[in-house]
């Protein structure tokens, strides 16, 4: 079972980071992750979060991470569920 749920982890963590390179691409760099995750402490932090908003929509880019991450945990789920079963034949 350990080997299952890190199989899943590993590879859930592998689709966020995918996802992220895939989703959170904008002009010539990538959001940053405070922006991404909607972390601001200073003025200049809201009002830039505020503009990135107006030209991606933040709640899109960050849906589609997560479903990528979703994808690898499941995808890590079926490997090493379908791994089990070929050692025990």
């Amino acid at each position: 079972m350990r080997n299952v749920l890190a199989s899943a982890l590993v590879l859930g963590v592998i689709g966020l980071v995918v996802g992220y390179f895939l989703f959170a691409h904008v002009g010539d760099g990538y959001l940053p992750l405070d922006r991404l995750l909607g972390i601001s402490n200073s003025f200049g932090d809201r009002v830039a979060n505020a503009l990135t908003k107006m030209v991606v929509d933040i709640g899109v880019v960050r849906r589609n991470i997560l479903i990528s991450g979703l994808v690898g945990v499941v995808l890590g789920f079926v490997v090493s569920l379908s791994g089990r079963r070929r050692r025990r034949r």
